[in-house]
């Protein structure tokens, strides 16, 4: 490709750059004046190739992670201006598709909970070196909650806009306008009664998401770190001591338990919340 660029004279940008050779190459590139730009991913200048871990599925990505010293080749890339954009290599995929075995599993990122995660963890380990570990415990903390939150309200505001623009065609919406109920009085009088139940069924069955997004980055290092407790810090110390040697079994089942016992309560509590908050079902 960079010889093409050389003959042609054109444009050409290789994405998601994370190895020391490609990078020596660009860098060649830019030095002979040829028009050739690349971009990396969080990943890749912040994890390398030990997250992987015991085939960590939820750590399979393409182009995969590298050794240590491609991950500080793209921090020092970063640095000079080899590399001249972050993408995020938004591909998420479902969980399902990700507990697979990891010969079997899917490449690509979770969500943009854990790329935020990832960015900011190596941004305070490179700038924030001083700073106490309760404080780079709270700045985790506070990662993991934006990253979750800030992705969590995209559906929920398109289930509430979807339920408005349904409940404002119904015949008693319409019978409200006719009698000359402004827009304030529909909107607390009519509308909001009937988005109260999808509201808050949606959000009891956003819970689970979230428990189980703190428990993966938990589980990849980038969330909640110890001394603090964690499910996913829990299930990642019990997930080694399963071996065919001998089998620790019991250290692992108490927390992926509670989280499944946590998810199915929640989502009968959903159901529950649902039938209990919809005016059409109240009698």
């Amino acid at each position: 490709d960079i010889a093409l660029a050389r003959i042609t004279g054109g444009h050409v940008h290789f994405a998601h750059i994370s190895t020391a050779a490609a990078l020596d190459l660009v860098r060649a590139a830019k030095a002979e004046g040829l028009a050739v730009t690349c971009d990396t991913a969080p990943p890749y200048f912040d994890l390398n190739e030990t997250a992987i871990g015991d085939y960590r599925s939820y750590a399979k990505l393409s182009p995969p992670l590298r050794t240590e010293a491609d991950r500080q080749a793209v921090v020092a890339a970063l640095t000079d201006g080899t590399i001249d954009a972050i993408a995020s290599d938004h591909q998420p995929r479902d969980a399902d598709d990700k507990r697979q075995p990891f010969a079997q599993a899917e490449a690509g990122g979770a969500g943009l909970a854990t790329l935020l995660s990832v960015a900011v963890d190596g941004l305070a380990a490179r700038f924030l070196r001083d700073v106490s570990p309760t404080l780079r415990q709270g700045i985790n903390l506070l990662t993991m909650l934006v990253a979750v939150a800030g992705v969590g309200w995209l559906t929920m505001s398109r289930v509430v806009r979807g339920q408005v623009l349904s409940l404002r065609e119904r015949a008693f919406v319409e019978a409200a306008r006719a009698m000359g109920a402004g827009s304030p009085r529909i909107f607390w009088w009519h509308l909001l009664p009937n988005l109260a139940g999808p509201v808050a069924a949606y959000a009891a069955l956003a819970v689970p998401a979230a428990i189980l997004s703190e428990s993966f980055l938990s589980f990849l290092g980038i969330g909640i770190r110890e001394p603090l407790p964690s499910l996913g810090n829990l299930a990642a110390d019990g997930l080694p001591e399963l071996n065919l040697v001998k089998g620790r079994w019991w250290l692992l089942l108490p927390p992926c338990g509670v989280v499944a016992f946590a998810l199915l309560s929640l989502n009968f509590a959903a159901d529950r919340l649902r039938d209990r908050l919809d005016p059409a079902s109240a009698g």
